[in-house]
């Protein structure tokens, strides 16, 4: 059985979003001069709290959803915890 790789439209968009966020606070002469370029950016995206429960603010998105958006932030070497705060501290209590 073949399994299907390709993300969806839905989870390409969020990265566009992303990657549309990061090209324009995150330049890598940013890095040089900033503690967190970019991170108040994506934050108002609500990139953060994507896979929180739609009950508690969030999305309600699964990991998979997020894999292209998380693989733009490494596009752009984002600096910080980038997993930490937008995968574990997203995740429900009982799925960490």
């Amino acid at each position: 059985m073949m399994m299907d790789a390709a993300f969806s439209a839905d989870q390409l968009a969020l990265a566009a979003n992303v990657r549309d966020v990061l090209r324009a606070h995150c330049p890598p002469a940013a890095l040089r001069s900033e503690r967190r370029p970019g991170w108040k950016q994506l934050a108002g995206l609500g990139f953060f709290q994507v896979l929180s429960p739609e009950e508690d603010g969030g999305l309600g998105l699964r990991l998979i959803d997020v894999v292209p958006a998380l693989e733009e932030t490494g596009r752009a070497c984002l600096p910080g915890p980038v997993v930490e705060t937008a995968v574990v501290g997203g995740l429900p209590a009982g799925r960490r």
